[in-house]
């Protein structure tokens, strides 16, 4: 695996800043310069609605990766339920949440009244050609809820 730090490093290789201009108006803040060169790899893979039923791990997304450095990012909505936790993982296995192969975990209370959001991001270094990576949700509301909008959005920077 890569660390942090040399990730980073390779990303910010990409981003070159030129210039004086106030690219302002682009947000809410001041900046000078501008990104001019970064156009990595994005694929946005989109997952199906799932019911998932009470303290069970299901697969909502996955992706099948050659070698190459990768940001990813998964997202889940959650029904709203005002009990237990939600949880969104990257793991090597399908429908796991054993601490043996997941990768990136996060973890939220319940919202009573509205649809729970949950969003990881992992930074890898995949090795092999045909890596499979799984992103996998479960909760603990007491009933089944519907996992859905969800997905995978894969950046290769590397």
């Amino acid at each position: 695996m890569i660390s942090l730090k040399a990730l980073l490093t390779k990303i910010l290789d990409k981003i070159a800043i030129i210039g004086n201009e106030d690219i302002s108006a682009i947000g809410d803040g001041t900046l000078t310069g501008a990104v001019v060169a970064m156009q990595p790899s994005i694929t946005i893979v989109n997952g199906s609605s799932t019911s998932l039923a009470n303290n069970t791990v299901a697969t909502i997304a996955e992706v099948t990766l050659n070698k190459g450095i990768y940001l990813l990012t998964g997202s889940c909505r959650y029904s709203a339920n005002a009990s237990g936790y939600r949880t969104l993982l990257f793991s090597a296995s399908g429908n796991s949440a054993s601490a043996f192969d997941r990768f990136a975990v996060e973890r939220v209370g319940a919202s009573q009244d509205n649809n729970t959001y949950l969003q990881i991001t992992w930074p890898v270094e995949i090795t092999a050609d045909g890596t499979t990576i799984y992103l996998n949700a479960t909760q603990s509301s007491g009933s089944t809820l519907t996992a859905d909008s969800n997905g995978i959005k894969v950046m290769r920077v590397g």
